[in-house]
């Protein structure tokens, strides 16, 4: 079996470091710094991106870029989810494990690094809107049929992506996005806890 992973919100708590970034680059890009709060993060990043800091889409491309530079000089404040990382070292013994994110290679490399995890491929630096292309690459590249491949995220996002190439999705709800809003969205499998997802992947 194939498991892939999101990073941010699915392996890594990184909701705080990627809003003290945003907050940095606040002035840069002329938005008002953002107020955590329970609120906030049930609106998801991408709401947050659009409606809160109301980015133009042709600029989320470079402000990708900035938000990475910031976050790559801290990405030894983020920390992975414990109960996640202890399931991924169970899933590796018997499975294909691959990450597949917008994030850097170098951020995510050194934080599994950092907290001695070890998965068998990284798909990193996606573009905004160039998820689905890059599972259909992962596809082809594993040989894998869609049936032998699943899709571990926690964005809306991540569930119209797998949706697109015919790839089930296990939408989680301790990430960016709220159990409600992810249920719109009528992933696959929708779980709470991540002992659930070694059921899920031995039934598959």
């Amino acid at each position: 079996m194939v498991v892939l992973f999101d990073f941010d919100g699915t392996i890594a708590d990184s909701y705080p470091v990627f809003l003290n970034c945003m907050n940095h680059l606040s002035k840069e890009f002329g938005y008002e710094r953002l107020e955590d709060s329970v609120q906030l993060r049930r609106e998801g990043m991408s709401r947050i991106i659009s409606e809160h800091m109301k980015l133009p889409r042709s600029i989320w491309r470079s402000y990708a870029d900035r938000l990475r530079d910031e976050i790559r000089h801290r990405f030894r404040e983020i920390p992975l989810f414990a109960p996640v990382k202890s399931v991924i070292k169970q899933l590796v013994v018997a499975n294909t494990i691959g990450i597949v994110s917008t994030n850097s290679r170098t951020i995510i490399r050194n934080t599994l690094d950092k907290e001695g995890l070890a998965v068998h491929f990284l798909s990193t630096d996606i573009g905004l809107g160039q998820k689905a292309q890059v599972l259909k690459q992962v596809i082809s590249e594993h040989h894998a049929e869609c049936g032998q491949l699943v899709y571990v995220g926690d964005e809306t996002r991540d569930i119209e992506a797998c949706r697109q190439v015919g790839v089930k999705i296990i939408a989680v709800t301790w990430g960016f996005e709220p159990r409600e809003i992810l249920e719109q969205a009528r992933p696959a499998y929708l779980i709470d806890d991540p002992s659930e997802l070694l059921t899920l992947v031995s039934l598959k």
